[in-house]
């Protein structure tokens, strides 16, 4: 059985043009939405890697930035 078998329940089908919402919920139609359209397109390290994420190599340690910050409310609270 091959990769796409084991891990999606069912065929990418975007025979009309279209990315359905479910392809934008974060699961597992999204995963097979990148893995076989994206990064088959767009293959590279950066996008294999699948981070959603920035890394920036800073001495000693490194930085992380996240992109999806705007979605915390209240912006700032406490612990955060």
């Amino acid at each position: 059985m091959n990769r796409r078998r084991e891990r999606f329940a069912r065929r990418l089908d975007l025979t009309h043009g279209r990315v359905e919402m479910s392809h934008g919920g974060g699961g597992r139609a999204m995963a097979q939405l990148v893995e076989e359209l994206f990064l088959a397109a767009f293959d590279n390290d950066w996008l294999r890697a699948q981070d959603d994420c920035a890394q920036f190599a800073v001495p000693p340690g490194r930085v992380v930035m996240a992109t999806d910050s705007h979605v915390v409310s209240p912006l700032f609270f406490p612990g955060g």
